[in-house]
């Protein structure tokens, strides 16, 4: 299935918070108020060693905090987040002369 077909035919589902009410999750990026959805999302690890099967499964269990799953509007906003965290963000600094989170990363201006 080609890339565009299969972006059309995947169904978008918003991530709903039960803590707040019911409500719809807002996009994790900086100031945008737009609903985020189960398709752009992130887990970010927050335990300690690697970030293995067996490692993840045993903080797991441990910890039910040692994973966070973050909400993105779009890939460009989810793509944005990933781009400048980590060692990432280390290689946008370099090429962009210090300017890191909210940029796409080199050469994809244009494509989302």
């Amino acid at each position: 299935m080609s890339t565009t077909a299969r972006q059309h035919a995947q169904i978008m589902r918003k991530i709903i918070n039960l803590n707040n009410g019911g409500q719809a999750m807002e996009c994790m990026l900086l100031d945008c108020e737009r609903h985020a959805f189960f398709n752009y999302t992130v887990v970010e690890h927050k335990h300690p060693g690697r970030a293995s099967e067996r490692n993840c499964a045993y903080w797991a269990e441990v910890d039910p905090a040692s994973h966070i799953r973050l909400g993105f509007c779009s890939e460009r906003h989810r793509t944005m987040h990933v781009e400048g965290s980590g060692w990432r963000a280390q290689r946008l600094a370099e090429d962009r002369h210090g300017q890191v989170y909210g940029s796409l990363p080199t050469g994809s201006r244009g494509m989302m």
